[in-house]
């Protein structure tokens, strides 16, 4: 700030006003995980227009006071070439950031930059700018945390409590209606051929199985007829409900799926069991911000996550890569598959509105997610779900 004019100096609280910095978030998780080079005054008023952009735009007044303090209109290749060492960096956790379409998390990490830097600095000691009365966070930019955050903010979104985590009668006998109407009949025709449903060999689908798919689960045929069919299974398998005896490959009936035949009340224990779907503990934060984020619709859950509406199913994807197992990258698609075999989910794999689930759907889904996701809502909880307490009177 030595060599800057009074001029310039002007310009830079004007845009640190603007950027919001006295009262909106910042976060110095960027700044104090990496060594970056200092801003020059140029720079900095770059970086604070960037953090005003809306809609993918830098404002008039934005344009006038850096072109009039500065000499320079900014325009889109000025902001990214002042922030390429920090693209680099971000593009280590999120392979899709820009400067010009920065998220609130985004602006938060940029602000927290500016904070530490020297232009900043001497603003504020020069008493030219009010000093930050905001909280300052220190959020780790990897995709870890990155997983890791997204989640608690879907889950505080919901706004779970104890009651939640209990089923009462009538909603035992709501669910079990619904999975009665829903399976009792594909239960039955698995059992008439007991022991064991015969499925075909070298992998050809049962037309029974599949007959119930394209009239129960239709959103499932944009797989091959192979993959409708173990999808089917799995999901049957999850709730309890049938078994793969494994020295033939056939389907079995459980004991459990008896009781459910003779009372559909049994239906609501395994029913809420089915999701979310996950195959380890390690991977479970995908199969929950999936749900979550059925559970919220688009609309709710951009809000919660800090991110536009049409890029939070790729948010999603872009961190199924965090968990190091094989089959987290398919955990998106088999969650919704669970939706579809359960009746519930209103939209197909590739498209999400504000109401994906049918009410059913929403009530199920939430008693599940409450239970799969208490210790992230719950303080004094520790340790992993706990099974649903059901009434039964």
């Amino acid at each position: 700030m030595a060599n800057t004019t009074t001029k310039e100096t002007a310009a830079l609280a004007t845009l640190y006003d603007l950027a919001g910095m006295p009262t909106e978030l910042i976060d110095e998780g960027i700044a104090d995980s990496f060594e970056l080079s200092p801003l020059t005054d140029k720079d900095t008023a770059l970086f604070l227009a960037a953090v005003t952009m809306h809609h993918h735009q830098i404002d008039t007044q934005v344009r006038d006071i850096i072109r009039d303090a500065f000499g320079f209109t900014p325009n889109f290749p000025t902001i990214e070439k002042a922030f390429q060492e920090v693209t680099e960096v971000l593009r280590a956790y999120r392979a899709d950031f820009t400067p010009l379409y920065m998220n609130e998390q985004d602006k938060a990490w940029v602000r927290g930059i500016l904070l530490s830097s020297p232009v900043v600095t001497s603003l504020i000691y020069g008493g030219h700018v009010q000093v930050p009365i905001t909280e300052v966070t220190n959020t780790n930019p990897s995709s870890s945390a990155t997983l890791k955050r997204y989640t608690q903010l879907l889950v505080d979104a919901c706004d779970f409590t104890e009651h939640d985590l209990h089923v009462c009668q009538n909603e035992m006998w709501e669910i079990g209606a619904y999975a009665s109407e829903r399976f009792d009949g594909l239960l039955r025709m698995i059992d008439r051929d007991e022991p064991h449903l015969p499925l075909h060999p070298y992998g050809q689908p049962d037309p029974r199985l599949a007959r119930w798919i394209d009239n129960n689960a239709p959103e499932l045929r944009m797989f091959n007829p192979q993959m409708q069919q173990t999808m089917l299974v799995a999901v049957l398998g999850r709730a309890y409900l049938a078994s793969v005896d494994p020295r033939c490959g056939g389907v079995e009936l459980t004991d459990y799926a008896r009781a459910c035949l003779a009372d559909s009340l049994h239906y609501a224990p395994g029913i809420l069991d089915m999701l979310p779907v996950t195959m380890h503990e390690d991977e479970a934060s995908i199969a929950y911000m999936d749900n979550l984020i059925a559970y919220l619709g688009q609309s709710e859950a951009a809000r919660a996550m800090g991110v536009p509406r049409d890029t939070v199913m790729h948010e999603l994807h872009e961190l199924c890569h965090v968990p190091e197992t094989a089959s987290a990258a398919t955990l998106p698609r088999d969650n919704w598959a669970a939706r579809a075999v359960l009746g519930i989910q209103r939209t197909d794999i590739w498209e999400l509105d504000d109401e994906p689930l049918s009410p059913m759907g929403h009530m199920i889904l939430r008693k599940s997610l409450a239970n799969a996701t208490r210790a992230y809502w719950d303080n004094g909880y520790a340790g992993g779900p706990d099974p649903l307490v059901v009434e039964m009177d």
